[in-house]
């Protein structure tokens, strides 16, 4: 992995198709660290120093302009279309809808019920971690949960404060629905000893 100077404005594809732009702040040869963090699609501002590392990184690219966040549309459809060249366009189309119209979840409410009633229907969901260096001693901050339509993102330091959820946890150890994701086993081990959760019937892309 190329180590960028610091201040320079990335444009950065993961593996699971997520989109981010962020500016470079530290790094090795296997992993980088970015501020100023936000989500290519939306434009919503993601919190805090994140971290990627080599395995989970699909591709990077160099956005010249270190302090400006436009003109990079073109480079994002460039990156996008290079990685989905044998993915039908109808299924191109309706994963483009669903990075723009996530539900963000931050506490029990009606939400968080809706989507796990949605979610335990299904016979399959994608499951990623998303925060910075999670483990067996961090806790994961947001946990990304998708159904074949909807992508729920739930912020855990905010729906956990009163414990984890006993729902979340049955659909979590559900036998019957399939968590689908890549590079799992941080994210497993973190729930495992943080919150002591075990993720049962997984399948992982990476394997």
């Amino acid at each position: 992995m190329n180590v960028y100077d610091r201040g320079q404005r990335l444009l950065v594809q993961l593996c699971d198709s997520n989109l981010f732009e962020g500016t470079f702040e530290d790094g090795t040869r296997t992993r980088m660290d970015l501020v100023e963090i936000s989500d290519h699609y939306t434009k919503n501002p993601i919190g805090g120093r994140l971290s990627f590392y080599i395995n989970e990184i699909q591709s990077v690219k160099e956005l010249h302009d270190k302090s400006s966040l436009t003109d990079t549309t073109d480079m994002a459809e460039e990156v996008i279309q290079s990685n989905l060249t044998s993915v039908p366009e109808s299924d191109i189309e309706r994963l483009q809808q669903m990075t723009k119209k996530y539900i963000y979840i931050d506490k029990t409410d009606q939400n968080y019920f809706d989507a796990i009633h949605s979610l335990v229907n299904c016979e399959s969901v994608g499951i990623v971690g998303v925060g910075a260096n999670f483990n067996a001693t961090k806790p994961v901050e947001l946990l990304v949960l998708s159904s074949w339509s909807q992508v729920y993102i739930m912020d855990l330091t905010l729906c956990c404060e009163s414990g984890f959820p006993s729902d979340l946890t049955d659909l979590l150890e559900s036998d019957y629905v399939q968590k689908v994701g890549y590079n799992l086993i941080p994210l497993m081990e973190s729930l495992c000893h943080c919150h002591k959760v075990t993720i049962k019937n997984i399948f992982d892309i990476q394997v």
